[in-house]
């Protein structure tokens, strides 16, 4: 199953707004509705570019030890919704590789999960998207 991109951040509950919660378009704006809080965010939306035109990233955990820990688990679930509502045992047997690619992200969203990652003692990567 594809999972739907990620258009933001929900600006009230940090939650990813996937194209999945698009709402309407009103004029020029796309209006999508956040799955966690309700929350209404609008986008702009350009007619004539190709969609994704921004930068790219793939943004991956890499596991100290080759393997998820369980402090890394907890941190993982603090950092991602879809973990976020996963037991410390599902999270544990989601992540058996040394590395979990989290998905593609624009380049802000990316930087963002980078950052929160590390502050909760992830080692997050960002690579650019070809």
């Amino acid at each position: 199953m594809i999972e739907p991109s990620v258009v933001a951040a929900c600006p009230r509950c940090s939650s990813d707004i996937t194209e999945a919660d698009f709402v309407a378009l009103d004029s020029g704006s796309a209006r999508y509705s956040c799955r966690s809080c309700g929350h209404v965010q609008h986008t702009e939306v350009l007619i004539g570019l190709e969609p994704h035109t921004s930068t790219r990233f793939v943004v991956s955990v890499r596991w100290q030890s080759g393997r998820a820990s369980t402090a890394e688990l907890v941190a993982l679930m603090q950092l991602t919704t879809k973990y976020a509502a996963m037991t410390v045992a599902d999270a544990f047997s989601e992540t058996k590789e040394a590395e979990l690619t989290l998905g593609i992200f624009e380049d802000r969203r990316a930087r963002e999960l980078q950052e929160r990652g590390r502050a909760l003692g992830l080692d997050v990567s960002i690579v650019h998207d070809t």
